[in-house]
């Protein structure tokens, strides 16, 4: 009898475990029909409307420079006063610096822009016949771009439907910006001409004064060459002090000699006491070598010589403000250009925006984005349909809860 085992049962075979990034490549493949449609439908689309609604922007450039010259005004005479403290030997006090503003920010005033605006009737173009000043200077701005270059130079870009009127618009931008920045030189220069001659009345002022000092000091002690007079007073006082001190010691030798009683001992003695005077009266009485005693002759000396140093000071000022403030009285009534125009702005040949390409590519790519977001979900949704069928039902059970919780 033939007994044999019954053959064992097939176990089913196991799905093979793929990577995530693997699965969405599939699952991808599995719906591309749709991936396809719902990306090319819409980027056809955007094509289309870029293509054949959305105008062309032409963008016109013009650069320039600002021209070289040198400091005027209050900043020449700050040059001035440092060649002066210089003479003075007082190079070294206080520190440098400046600042000031540039041509951009003449260039992005709101009154060149509302010069164009006016000139071009920039509302219209815009289609903005019923929007606000500030709505057209915003659409403006979107149009308007000045930059510095690191050579030195200014670009001025304006962007225009028609590229004949944006090369006479970045054109006409610059000789705009050109008169405004002479007017505000102008006016500069007037504001700075005010503060120099209210400078210049006080220096005079102060000048006056330190003259009206130095006479009055001058008629009162009689001094005329305080430095002649200094050096004959202490020479007079030094031959008058070696003369008594000469003959004190004749006086104490004869005394030795003769006695004190002698007729010569006392004529000597008188000569002796006549020398002292002298000394005291050069030093406390005035009329030595001026109106003044030499005991006070160094206070008087010190504030006649503080008052010519004031004269000499004030008056090197006015040496230096004069030309100065001619400067800028010329400065206030010149009339030359501020911007110098390099490249002058021609019409281009081609738009510069918009970029149809760029907006094309981008729609296309954030369509499949969002349908393959979307493929993701429903399979996603699918799935659990399938693996929880009674919660998907006409009966809806509620979904159990986490363990966790």
């Amino acid at each position: 009898m033939n007994t044999s085992s019954p053959a064992p049962e097939s176990t089913p075979e196991q799905p093979r475990k793929i990577s995530d990034a693997m699965y969405y490549i599939l699952l991808m493949r599995r719906h591309w029909l749709f991936l396809l449609l719902g990306t090319l439908i819409p980027t056809a689309a955007m094509g289309y409307y870029m293509y054949n609604y959305q105008p062309n922007w032409y963008a016109a450039t013009v650069t320039f420079v600002p021209p070289q010259m040198k400091s005027t005004g209050l900043g020449g005479m700050l040059g001035g006063i440092t060649s002066a403290l210089q003479d003075f030997g007082l190079s070294k006090v206080g520190g440098g610096g400046g600042a000031g503003y540039t041509h951009g920010v003449i260039l992005r005033s709101r009154m060149l822009k509302d010069s164009l605006i006016e000139y071009y009737n920039l509302d219209s173009a815009y289609e903005l016949q019923d929007a606000t000043p500030g709505d057209v200077r915003k659409a403006l701005d979107n149009n308007f771009d000045v930059t510095f270059e690191k050579l030195g130079n200014y670009a001025l870009t304006i962007y225009d439907k028609d590229p004949e009127t944006a090369a006479r618009m970045a054109n006409h931008a610059v000789k705009i910006g050109d008169n405004l920045a002479s007017e505000l030189f102008r006016t500069e220069a007037s504001v700075q001409r005010g503060q120099m001659e209210k400078q210049m009345r006080q220096n005079q002022l102060n000048l006056q004064i330190a003259m009206d000092s130095i006479r009055w000091y001058a008629n009162k002690y009689q001094l005329i060459e305080p430095e002649v007079q200094a050096a004959a007073a202490i020479e007079g006082l030094a031959q008058l002090r070696t003369e008594q001190f000469r003959q004190q010691t004749a006086l104490e030798l004869m005394r030795q000699y003769l006695g004190d009683n002698d007729p010569a001992v006392r004529t000597q003695e008188v000569l002796v006491e006549n020398l002292r005077n002298q000394v005291a009266n050069a030093q406390s009485e005035p009329g030595f070598v001026g109106n003044f005693s030499l005991d006070k002759g160094a206070d008087v000396m010190l504030r006649y010589l503080t008052h010519r140093a004031d004269a000499e000071a004030y008056g090197r000022m006015k040496a230096i403000m004069i030309p100065m403030y001619e400067q800028t009285i010329l400065d206030e009534q010149r009339n030359m250009p501020s911007m110098y125009i390099l490249d002058e702005a021609l019409p281009p040949d081609r738009p510069a925006r918009p970029m149809r390409s760029l907006f094309v590519a981008g729609t296309a790519l954030m369509m499949l984005t969002i349908l393959g977001i979307f493929v993701a979900i429903l399979e996603k949704y699918r799935a659990l349909k399938r693996d929880y069928p009674d919660y998907f039902g006409d009966k809806k059970k509620s979904l159990p809860r986490s363990t966790d919780s």
